[in-house]
């Protein structure tokens, strides 16, 4: 597959190379692709998507992968990373970025059908057509040469005659060549046209230094794009994104659409960009589990039903009675629900300051810059205050300032709508208690000296002062949740914390071109620790026009263009 494709070769040249290939199998040849990048030496960033079926676990994988010391390393950080065998798309980041992983982990047809990305070469592997025709149908060599760049090359094992015929029959040349190893014969192919180098954006400015426009800077960063990040505060996550206690959790339900996918496999990124994090900066990301329980017969039947439905491992969600969710949380707890082993709770503002610490050398952040005005300036756009001087300039800006976003979109933004939101801390403290319990809100284990309760979710009031009367209905909320560990009579409010949430009319994320200089990651919500890190890879996928990490028919249901006149 390398030396069928030329990669070698054509890395000198590219500054980024995508590949698809049809049958990840134990991982192999990533590996190996992956080894062959980095003794190459070039700075070429490797975009490699792979679709599987039938995956292995993380286990067996390690025991198949043994047999091949020379990629012990590398073995290592995918396992790290490998995600839960869930049916979709999986974004993995390896080599600080350099290098991407997205596993498509489904049907091989459903799965590159629904992939939006522009493909330099193909590893056409799986089976001998003789034994697995379904992987050399009409229907895949019609993907892969929808998927095609100009000048792709594709590569295959196999010299049979269906395989042939199938390329050229998707408009690839194909030539018979000398086969690898003990294969006497195999075939390479060639898309026509060649690859235009297209201008490839180096900069942009970001406005809203929050959990959307730090996860963007990020994301950004790790493309080697530098960017300028604006917030109207001194420093990082200080406004709306300030929350000392944000859960990150998924959201089960009956929905079998855009909502629910999008959900999971958002929470199951930033799990694994979280603990990256963790791993290497001062953030400290509390993968504790997190406990929801139900909240009546009714909502205990829809949770059954949904964890039912979605059909994921234990080690990704799983139904507990009372006594186990008493186990797990540590403090006895009377109904039976969900249990997250994976999720948790964060700091909002150390994890904004661990993303824009993370890349330096990308990232400058400019504090006390009030954005008022977009405007084009040559093959740019410049950024400019109310008394229009230029905070920052750059090729392409990205609004992710929430609410403040209203105000810099020609038009405004009808679909917006703020929903105010408010955490109490509060003592006594219960040592006992081991993870997040959510019933209607949510209350923390002990952080310092305290707990949060939330958070409240106010559509009518358009201020963030914190105010007595949210502090008792969190308190409420703590007592409900856990009766046997909170009696509101004993607590007291210490402190909170309160923030005006921007949130869509149909409570999806807006992520995308508002027009050809300036995008958007907006609307998170109540949900913005869990899915922006996504979203905000998403967008850095659109901007630099790799694979886009998540199906075409979620980031079309995310666009901003699903607003019509008519229905905003």
């Amino acid at each position: 597959f390398i030396a069928g494709n030329g990669l070698s070769r054509r890395w000198q040249k590219a500054a980024a190379f995508t590949i698809v290939e049809t049958g990840f199998g134990c991982g192999l040849n990533f590996l190996a692709t992956w080894d062959a990048l980095k003794r190459s030496g070039t700075a070429c960033r490797l975009n490699f998507v792979s679709v599987e079926k039938c995956p292995f676990s993380a286990e067996d994988l390690g025991r198949i992968l043994n047999a091949w010391p020379q990629f012990k390393a590398l073995t290592g950080d995918l396992l790290a990373s490998y995600p839960p065998l869930i049916r979709g798309f999986h974004r993995l980041h390896f080599d600080g970025g350099k290098v991407t992983l997205t596993l498509l982990l489904g049907d091989a047809v459903e799965m590159l059908a629904d992939l939006d990305a522009q493909a330099d070469a193909f590893f056409l592997d799986g089976f001998a057509p003789g034994r697995n025709p379904d992987m050399w149908s009409d229907a895949i060599f019609e993907q892969v040469a929808r998927l095609a760049a100009p000048g792709a090359t594709a590569a295959t094992y196999s010299a049979a005659a269906v395989v042939r015929t199938g390329l050229e029959g998707a408009g690839f040349s194909a030539d018979k060549v000398p086969g690898f190893g003990r294969k006497r014969d195999m075939l390479t192919a060639q898309y026509p046209g060649a690859r235009s180098d297209s201008r490839r954006t180096r900069n942009a400015v970001v406005i809203g230094a929050g959990i959307a426009g730090a996860s963007c800077a990020f994301a950004l960063a790790r493309r080697g794009i530098d960017v300028n990040l604006l917030d109207c505060e001194s420093a990082p996550g200080r406004g709306g994104s300030a929350n000392p206690a944000a859960i990150v959790r998924p959201f089960p339900s009956l929905d079998t659409g855009v909502r629910n996918a999008f959900s999971w496999a958002a929470f199951l990124y930033a799990v694994r960009l979280y603990r990256e994090l963790s791993a290497r900066t001062e953030f400290d990301w509390r993968e504790t589990g997190v406990l929801q329980l139900a909240r009546s017969p009714t909502h205990h039947d829809k949770l059954v039903r949904a964890v039912a439905m979605l059909g994921y491992p234990p080690e990704v969600v799983r139904l507990v009675n009372a006594h186990e969710a008493t186990r797990l949380s540590g403090v006895r707890v009377n109904e039976d629900g969900v249990w997250f082993p994976t999720a948790g709770f964060v700091d909002g503002q150390v994890l904004c300051t661990a993303l824009v610490a993370s890349a330096p050398e990308s990232v400058t952040f400019i504090g006390g810059a009030d954005a008022r005005a977009i405007q084009p300036e040559g093959e740019s756009v410049r950024i400019t205050d109310a008394d229009e001087n230029v905070l920052a300039s750059a090729e392409i800006a990205i609004l992710a300032n929430g609410l403040g976003a209203q105000a810099l979109i020609a038009g405004g933004a009808p679909w917006m709508r703020a929903v105010r939101g408010q955490v109490t801390e509060f003592i006594p403290t219960n040592p006992q208690l081991r993870a997040p319990v959510c019933r209607d809100g949510y209350v923390t284990p002990q952080v310092g000296q305290r707990h949060y309760a939330g958070a409240t979710y106010d559509e009518v009031r358009t201020d963030a002062l914190v105010t007595d009367e949210d502090h008792q209905a969190n308190l409420r909320r703590a007592e409900i949740i856990l009766p046997n560990v909170f009696d509101q009579t004993n607590l007291i409010a210490r402190s909170g914390w309160a923030a005006m949430r921007c949130a869509s009319h149909d409570r999806l994320p807006v992520i995308g071109a508002i027009d050809s200089k300036l995008l958007c990651c907006l609307a998170m919500g109540s949900r913005g620790f869990s899915w922006t890190p996504l979203a905000a890879e998403t967008l850095a996928s659109l901007v630099t026009g790799a694979p886009l990490p998540i199906g075409h028919t979620i980031s079309t249901r995310l666009s901003r263009s699903r607003f019509s006149t008519a229905t905003v």
